[in-house]
Parts: structure tokens; C-alpha cells; sequence
């Protein structure tokens, strides 16, 4: 409107120089008045409109409601309320069946009554087998050179039944191995307790009596041979030979009594190959391990004691082998 009525302003001054002008002129307020008018209506209008920043916000979040809703229910509002009406027959049928539901409710309880009986009868099972269990591992860490010990499989007292009671695929028991690796040392957590070396020795000891029975295909051991040597070395080779007859075992040694007693040799090597640091695995032949054995046996070069001594005890190993 103010532009228009500057143009009309301007018009006046010329329009004396041009038989059109005029024209122009009230041509232009004709728009004038109608622009006028049409600016009336629209303010009118305006003044007419109510804005609710709360009624909005309320009104996208039904929207964000409704587009949940399809994605889980449905692609349309049809679609969705039929489906709640589904829901709403199937609810209402439970709700007026009350028989039916308390018929199950009764089973369910019954079921978990049942569930219960039996976790305490196999919790009964369990401290019975503890018992020879805990025997069996005192031999085996005796075996291992870690006499003196002490070890107990430690039950957690079992819950009183209640209807919410929780029983999964292993009954109802939590129990923890506890142990004393040294005479007149109090029982305590075999995880904070034993050191790297007898917890390897620990877990072999368990390993080559619960072997047979787990469904593992594959044992690592590593580090098995800290803080152990000669005789205790032998007996080690021993049980990790008694476990490969069911598994797979792989062990990384540095002891030559173990390293004798394997069927398959790696040698595991660190090379600076283009100043990079690389480390290689490689099978070894049969001379080879004997090499290899000898080195880790002590002997720095492959002299007349170091490679009998080495054949000995591989052979020593083949006979004890045989023996089963």
C-alpha cells in the first residue's frame, strides 16, 4: 500500500507531461481502494486466528503416538484400531474366562512346586558329588607338586520356595571353588587366591577330571609350566597327555618334559625382518624336535649329551603313550 501510494504521489507531479498519465493514475487508485480492502479482510482474518503452543506440542505428540503405532500395528489408522479390537476380544475373553485362567495359575504353581523339589533333589546330588570331587582335586594338585592344600566347593544356602522364585536350567545353586594352596592358610576364593602358576596347575588338575564330560573340542593352556620342574614337569606332561585323548590340547611351554610329550611341534619365533618385528610359527619335523627339545632342555649346542638326551626322552614319552 505505501509503495502504491508513492507511485500514485509520483504520478501527480508528471502527469502533465503525458496524456496517459492520468489514466495511469486513477487506474492505480482504483487498485488502491481495492488493495485496501483485500488488506482489511486479510487482517480480519488474522485477528480471527488462536495460537496454543501447548495445544501443538499435545497435538505432535499424538502424531509421534500414531506413527509408533504403525509401525508396530499397522500402516493405517484402520489397520490399527482392528488390530486393537482383536486385542480387546482375545483380553476380554481371558478376563471373563476366570476358570480357565485360575486352571492355569494351579498348574503353573504346581509346575514351579515340582521345579523346586527337584533343584533341592539335585542340590542334594551336587554336595554329594562335591565331596569326591574335592577328594580327586587334592590328588591331582598332590600330583602337581601343591601339597598341603585344601580345597572345598562352597554351596550357597538355597532360597525358601515362594511363588516367584526363580529356577533356570541349573537348579537353584550358586557355589564357588574356595582353596588354600599352603598348610594353616584360612580357605578363600580359588579366583583370588591362587598364583599364575598354581592356578594353571589348578585348573589342569580340574580339566583332567571334568574333561570327559564337557563339550569343549579344544583346551589351551599357557604358562602351564610356571614355577614348576623336573619331576613335577613329568607329571604335567602326563595329565596333559591323559586330557588330548578326549581333546584337543594345545599348550605353550618352555619345558622340555612338556614339549617331549606332544604329538606335533610348533616352534613359535620373533624375526626383525625390514626393521618390523615378526613372529613366525612353523611345524617341526621329527629331527627338528629333537633339536628344539634339547635347547629347551638346556643344551646351547647340539653336542653328544644334549641330542641323546633329547631322543631318550621323546621315546621315554612314545612308550608312556603306548601304555594306553
Amino acid at each position: 500500500m505505501e509503495s502504491l501510494s508513492r507511485t500514485i504521489k509520483e504520478l501527480n507531479y508528471i502527469e502533465k507531461y503525458d496524456s496517459d498519465y492520468p489514466d495511469l493514475i486513477k487506474r492505480l487508485n482504483d487498485c488502491k481502494i481495492e488493495l485496501s480492502d483485500i488488506s482489511s479482510t486479510i487482517s480480519d482474518k488474522a485477528q480471527e486466528l488462536f495460537y496454543d503452543e501447548k495445544t501443538l506440542i499435545e497435538a505432535q505428540k499424538r502424531l509421534d503416538e500414531i506413527n509408533l503405532l504403525k509401525r508396530k500395528y499397522g500402516n493405517t489408522i484402520e489397520e490399527i484400531l482392528n488390530y486393537y479390537d482383536k486385542c480387546s476380544e482375545e483380553l476380554f475373553e481371558l478376563k471373563s474366562n476366570k476358570d480357565s485362567v485360575q486352571a492355569y495359575e494351579n498348574e503353573a504353581s504346581a509346575i514351579l512346586k515340582r521345579l523346586y523339589s527337584e533343584s533341592v533333589e539335585l542340590h542334594n546330588e551336587r554336595v554329594k558329588c562335591a565331596e569326591v570331587f574335592e577328594k580327586s582335586i587334592l590328588k591331582e594338585l598332590s600330583d602337581l607338586e601343591i601339597k598341603n592344600a585344601s580345597f572345598k566347593v562352597d554351596f550357597k544356602a538355597l532360597p525358601e520356595f515362594s511363588e516367584n522364585i526363580t529356577v533356570n536350567e541349573n537348579g537353584l545353586d550358586d557355589l564357588e571353588f574356595l582353596i588354600s594352596p599352603n598348610m594353616g592358610q584360612p580357605l578363600k576364593s580359588l579366583s583370588k587366591t591362587a598364583s599364575g602358576g598354581e592356578m594353571a596347575r589348578i585348573m589342569l588338575a580340574i580339566k583332567n577330571i571334568s574333561s570327559d564330560i564337557e563339550n569343549i573340542n579344544t583346551i589351551i593352556f599357557d604358562e602351564i609350566d610356571t614355577g614348576i620342574s623336573g619331576n613335577t614337569a613329568e607329571v604335567v606332561a602326563e595329565k596333559l597327555f591323559m586330557i588330548s585323548k578326549g581333546k584337543q590340547v594345545i599348550a605353550v611351554t618352555h619345558l622340555s618334559q612338556l614339549a617331549a610329550m606332544a604329538d606335533f611341534h610348533y616352534l613359535i619365533e620373533k624375526k626383525i625382518i625390514d626393521n618390523n618385528t615378526v613372529t613366525t610359527v612353523r611345524l617341526l619335523d621329527d629331527e627338528l624336535q629333537i633339536e628344539e627339545i634339547a635347547r629347551l632342555a638346556g643344551g646351547v649346542d647340539n653336542n653328544e649329551y644334549s641330542i641323546p638326551h633329547a631322543r631318550q626322552m621323546k621315546n621315554k614319552c612314545i612308550i608312556f603313550k603306548n601304555s594306553f
